[in-house]
């Protein structure tokens, strides 16, 4: 006896049983889903308005590998060239497509860790598209002369497949291939980059909390970790995490390197630090088949790491949620009152934080769900910076490490944007902080 359309002819008797216009009989045969099935039979008829489509133009999905090196300018080292020490002010261009497990096309952006060794004096290294002008942005700083530092950098590939490093010191350079970005423009399961709030995965370091091995590690040993269903990493559909690793309490002088857990060490260097410093460097690390990565040290040294995200396999749901956009490295944030760049201006003092904004600057859209950045520390005291984004409660993490003040320091940042857009750095002994950008993420 229902009389939807209130004219008083029940809807059983109804032709029009809305009051539409349109024949029930005719409303019973409507598809609006296109699955074959009519409203009328259809449980999910999907009636109502679906979400707007998400623009996928310039997305990409990463595809990590065991760290490989592209080049080494050392003429007495193996590996690629261009050979030769670069001078002060020089840029050399280094083929990336077709080369170190990279495909020939297709590529849009690389994933590389980039060691500046045998500096000529304080200064930076830049890494940018070749073909482009250079950006007003650092890739890894120096402080002193004949100084090893190494960062990860992601950065789009420009002309013919290359990219350009340019040196305002002088410095042999080194590259390791961590993964590459090629194009994908519709929902996948694999290669999506999933940020996680960072938290510490495993500390070596017997009085610190986390999970271990606990110990310092021996000059020229292993430790293998399990990483899967640890520190926010699920269980399945894992490929590669996404680590900030920390060596400290060094021996000496060395390096660490980070890779699948049940493979063969490569030839290759994931940070470099000196006697008795504190240095940290962010890490894409594809996970082992037993669900490890494994950690090499040169010189005994305690080694810990923060998670924070991972890249996923072909057995993870199908999203576009973490598909990449690569931007022109552009600066975001540079506290420096006399420098170009965002704000907010103003040296960071000790135990205090700063909250930028960063959507919507520097061609990162407003609703961006995380971002690629290298994030400088200078002028820095002893301590470390942490990064987060905003409206989160501090964690208990470090992405900066500074044990020789006053202090030029910089590291990869992939980390989800918070309230407002924002980002919160977190000075434990003061610093001034920059910020610049090399992609984002899409949700």
């Amino acid at each position: 006896l229902v009389d939807t359309d209130g004219d008083g002819v029940a809807n059983y008797r109804d032709a029009d049983d809305d009051g539409d216009g349109v024949a029930s009989v005719v409303e019973g045969l409507v598809d609006t889903d296109g699955d074959g099935v009519a409203d009328y039979l259809d449980a999910v008829d999907d009636r109502i308005p679906s979400d707007p489509e998400i623009d996928l133009q310039g997305t990409s999905k990463f595809v990590p590998v065991a760290p490989n090196r592209l080049f080494d300018t050392r003429p007495s080292e193996p590996g690629p060239g261009p050979k030769g020490f670069v001078d002060a002010g020089q840029t050399i261009d280094v083929q990336v497509t077709g080369a170190a497990g990279v495909p020939s096309s297709g590529v849009t952006a690389v994933a590389i860790n980039v060691t500046v060794t045998e500096s000529a004096a304080p200064g930076f290294t830049t890494v940018f598209p070749a073909g482009r002008a250079r950006p007003l942005v650092s890739s890894l700083n120096t402080t002193q002369t004949a100084q090893t530092r190494a960062n990860l950098v992601i950065v789009p590939v420009g002309t013919d497949g290359k990219i350009s490093l340019f040196s305002l010191n002088g410095s042999h350079l080194i590259a390791d291939v961590a993964g590459y970005f090629v194009e994908q423009t519709s929902p996948l399961a694999e290669g999506r980059l999933i940020t996680l709030t960072p938290e510490r995965l495993f500390d070596t370091r017997p009085t610190e909390p986390g999970n271990g091995p606990k110990g310092l590690v021996g000059a020229g040993e292993s430790i293998t970790v399990s990483v899967l269903d640890k520190a926010g990493v699920p269980t399945t559909g894992v490929s590669a995490v996404i680590v900030n690793v920390t060596a400290t309490g060094t021996t000496g002088p060395g390096y660490l390197t980070v890779w699948p857990g049940e493979g063969t060490r490569p030839m290759a260097s994931s940070l470099n630090y000196a006697t008795g410093e504190t240095s940290a460097n962010q890490v894409i690390v594809p996970v082992g088949a037993d669900g490890t990565i494994s950690v090499f040290t040169l010189a005994a040294a305690h080694v810990l790491a923060d998670v924070t995200g991972y890249v996923t396999d072909n057995t993870a749901p199908t999203s576009v949620t973490g598909l990449f956009v690569a931007l022109d490295p552009d600066r975001v944030l540079d506290t420096r009152a006399g420098e170009p760049g965002p704000g907010p201006k103003g040296f960071v003092g000790p135990d205090s934080q700063i909250s930028p904004v960063v959507a919507g600057v520097a061609g990162i859209p407003d609703d961006a769900g995380a971002v690629v950045l290298n994030v400088t520390a200078t002028q820095a005291a002893a301590g470390y910076i942490t990064v987060y984004p905003k409206g989160l409660t501090l964690p208990a993490t470090s992405t900066i490490n500074v044990s020789d003040p006053p202090d030029t320091r910089a590291n990869g940042v992939l980390m989800n944007l918070g309230t407002d857009g924002a980002l919160t750095l977190y000075a434990l002994g003061g610093a001034h902080l920059l910020a610049d950008v090399f992609g984002y993420l899409i949700e």
